[in-house]
């Protein structure tokens, strides 16, 4: 996940990594949340 929503990665695919942790159940999200940037973890 860190690499896809990087800000160098594609619009489309930062999006759509997002997409897949929103729909993560929230007891799972502690998992990933230091993968993302800051302004969108």
């Amino acid at each position: 996940i860190s690499l896809r929503s990087s800000k160098s990665a594609l619009w489309e695919i930062r999006k759509l990594a997002n997409a897949i942790y929103d729909a993560l159940p929230n007891e799972h999200k502690f998992i990933f949340e230091k993968c993302l940037p800051e302004d969108e973890g």
